[in-house]
């Protein structure tokens, strides 16, 4: 029993530790954070033009999970549009603890007259996102 006990406290440990390291995206500063499988992108200080459409520090960029085996991460990122609120969407790439970070995915086309989605592209800044680590 105590055997067991003491191999569970271990494994809970190195399983659960967490971490956060500083990333720039598109002129903001973002950090990834990581507990266990888990990865949340948030904003720290989101660019001006980010911030007129309600983004601030805190807010999440990308929420998903990493298979630590093979490094595949996949989640759901979100565009801001101001009133009409935010629009998630699937992205997905290889994150190695590399000092570059891209996620790729369909990002969608919103109305602002009427905030629908009325399609979505594969090209462009919110398609692939790109994080440079920030060294220390």
């Amino acid at each position: 029993m105590r055997k067991s006990l003491l191999a569970l406290f271990t494994f809970l440990i190195f399983t659960a530790q967490s971490f956060s390291e500083p990333y720039l995206h598109n002129n903001s500063l973002v950090d990834l954070q990581e507990e266990g499988a888990g990865v949340t992108i948030i904003y720290t200080q989101p660019r001006p033009g980010l911030v007129e459409v309600g983004v601030q520090n805190g807010t999440i960029l990308f929420n998903g999970a990493v298979n630590r085996r093979t490094g595949f991460l996949s989640g759901v990122a979100y565009i801001y549009g101001g009133e009409c609120g935010n629009f998630p969407y699937t992205v997905s790439g290889y994150y190695n603890d590399a000092s570059v970070l891209r996620l790729h995915g369909s990002a969608p086309i919103v109305n602002h007259r009427s905030c629908r989605v009325i399609g979505y592209k594969s090209f462009g800044p919110n398609a692939t996102l790109e994080f440079f680590r920030v060294d220390h």
